[in-house]
Formats: structure tokens, sequence, C-alpha cells
């Protein structure tokens, strides 16, 4: 088999797959996105590639977390966490292209799909919308009857962890970040503060420094905090770009 230069995927996709140790790449990201566009980025977003298999084409779907976890990337992790990556999300290998609903051999598929008398074209803008659409109905298709068929395959998040070749201490440091998130547990990173969404960080370490050592954070009112700023900094962001028109 052979993978070939037909993948489609996203700045941060990109980013993640770049040899940084430090990963100040990914940091510098997604703090930017957060300021400049008053939110965080869509850190869900599928990433789809093509690879060869003799006569049939495999098609790889797969997220961020997807990645940091085959790289075994431990702050990658905590940083997609933080900005919202989803643990149950499924890497998917599949034998249709989700614009097309057909299979297709070597030979190298049209960018379209008629559609009528029609040819609808995938912009960069459609294409995340459409792929998401076809990874939920594969993945509600596939949980319904558990039938794949041959090449393809469904891996949880932990699946992929458990198949990467690492020092077991780093994959059970991993392991207990997915099992945590995956409780709704709120993940607290003292050390990654600096890089929150919205400033969130920030103000965490604000409260930290006005209360001191006088007590101890309630994890319930941590969150109700956390979500109210997810929630808030946006709509104020919004109305602060109204009053400067």
């Amino acid at each position: 088999s052979k993978l070939v230069e037909d993948t489609e995927e996203s700045a941060l996709h990109v980013v993640c797959q770049r040899v940084d140790d430090d990963n100040e790449m990914l940091k510098l990201m997604l703090t930017q996105h957060s300021h400049k566009f008053g939110g965080v980025p869509d850190v869900n977003a599928l990433k789809v590639s093509t690879e060869i298999c003799g006569r049939i084409a495999i098609y790889h779907y797969e997220t961020a977390l997807h990645v940091a976890i085959r790289r075994l990337n431990v702050e990658m992790v905590k940083l997609l966490l933080v900005y919202g990556a989803d643990v149950d999300m499924c890497y998917v290998a599949a034998r249709t292209l989700y614009w097309s609903n057909r299979e297709h051999s070597y030979d190298y598929p049209e960018r379209h799909v008629n559609m009528g008398n029609e040819k609808l074209v995938f912009c960069k803008q459609v294409r995340p919308t459409e792929m998401r659409k076809w990874y939920d109905s594969f993945l509600e298709k596939w949980q319904q009857t558990q039938e794949l068929r041959t090449l393809e395959s469904v891996k949880t998040s932990m699946q992929i962890l458990e198949e990467s070749k690492s020092d077991e201490t780093v994959k059970e440091e991993i392991r207990k970040l997915l099992v945590k998130n995956k409780s709704g547990n709120f993940l607290f990173f003292p050390e990654l503060f600096d890089y929150y969404p919205n400033q969130i960080g920030a103000v965490i370490k604000v409260l930290f420094s006005v209360l001191g050592d006088r007590c101890e954070f309630n994890e319930d009112v941590l969150r109700t905090v956390v979500e109210y700023l997810y929630d808030m900094v946006p709509k104020i962001k919004g109305v602060l770009d109204d009053n400067d028109e």
C-alpha cells in the first residue's frame, strides 16, 4: 500500500504533525485564533488522507487529537483537550470518500460529484461540514450493524493509544487524561494557563492570587466560572466590536 498526496486537512492538523517538541506553533495558533476571533478554533475538524491498497482506495479520517495521541505528545493532548477536543470521536478508515458515496479504484477521482444536471464543487468552506455529516452517518450505521468492509476499520482514541509503541509511563499519562476528560472532570493544567482560550487561564490565575491558600477551589465552582467565560467572552467582544463600528 502507499499513501498518496491527496489530503484534505486544516492548518491545525499540519501544525500538529510538525516536529516541534515545545509545541510552540500549536500554542501560537490556538492563542492567536482565540484573540482574533473571540472564540476557540474547531479542534474537532476532520482530516482525510488517501491510501492505495492494491486497486482499492482507503480514506483515513482523523482529528488533531488522534494525531497527538499517535505521536504520544502529552502536552499537545492537554492543549487540544483544553480547547474542546472530543475524546469520543473515532478514527475511521473507509472505502468511501465523504463527498462521493461510492468506492474508487486507484484511478485518481475527480474533485466533484454529479448531482442531477449540476456539479457540486466542494469548496474549502463546504468540505468540513460535508465531511462531518458523512463521518457521523458512517459511524451511526457502524454502531447499529457493527459491519465493515474489507480494509475498513474504526478505532477509539484509547485504541489508538494502545497501538502506539512507547514507554508505558507516557501512555499511562495520556490514558489518565482521556479517562478524566471522558468522565466530565474539569481539566486543570496550571502550566498551560497562559494558553487557555478567551483569557480563561489569566482569570483563574487572578482568582488564585486573590484567594491564595485560604481555601481550596471547589471543582464545580471552577467549572461554572470557566463555562461562563467560554460563553460570555465572545458575546462581550461582539458588543465591543459593534460599538467600535
